[in-house]
């Protein structure tokens, strides 16, 4: 499966969003299963994740720090254009599409050159208590090993985020150590909690 060394080709948008060289690589979707799909993130899909940010605030706001940010259309297209222009090493960013629809965001956020992988996401509240995260990781992590010399993953989730830390349980990892990064969020500092597992 070559779709985890293929990106979107973003169109051109204003520079003032950012400044970032555009990668000219093909569009590559990943099928899951028969209902989900991991579709190369976009500029284009600024309008449907924007409704679903703003249909999910409540629930987005307990655990994300940016979700606060995003109040216009113009937030969610930096927000995609800074992921989607990322020049980490071997980023990769995708919507994650139920029969369709987008749900969520799923990404390699970087590869390092030692071969681990931070993965980052989030969803709907919809879309919660599917396994909808854990099916994707199941279904990636060969394709994370050939193709992208992956040999184990880290996860950061926030100290009183359960949901995120059993996904990254159920996917293999323990929990290390308490970072010392923080996220602030509604105003106060949180700790984040590393968890590391190998493929």
């Amino acid at each position: 499966m070559q779709a985890l060394v293929a990106r979107h080709q973003p169109y051109i948008h204003r520079q003032s969003i950012h400044q970032k060289s555009l990668e000219t690589l093909p569009i590559m979707s990943i099928s899951i299963d028969s209902q989900l799909t991991l579709v190369p993130l976009s500029l284009n899909d600024a309008t449907e994740i924007h409704a679903l940010i703003e249909a999910n605030k409540n629930w987005l706001n307990h655990h994300l720090y940016w979700a606060q940010t995003i109040k216009r259309i113009e937030d969610t297209q930096y927000y995609l254009a800074d992921r989607v222009l990322s020049t980490q090493p071997k980023n990769q960013w995708f919507s994650i599409r139920t029969n369709g629809a987008i749900v969520g965001v799923f990404a390699i956020k970087t590869v390092t050159e030692q071969g681990l992988a931070e993965l980052g996401y989030w969803i709907a509240e919809t879309a919660t208590g599917k396994g909808v995260v854990n099916r994707i990781i199941d279904k990636l992590k060969k394709s994370l090993f050939l193709e992208l010399n992956v040999t184990s993953l880290l996860f950061h989730c926030a100290k009183d985020n359960i949901a995120s830390q059993k996904v990254a349980i159920k996917a293999g990892a323990t929990k290390q150590v308490l970072t010392d990064k923080v996220m602030e969020l509604n105003g106060q500092q949180l700790q984040l909690i590393a968890f590391n597992g190998t493929l």
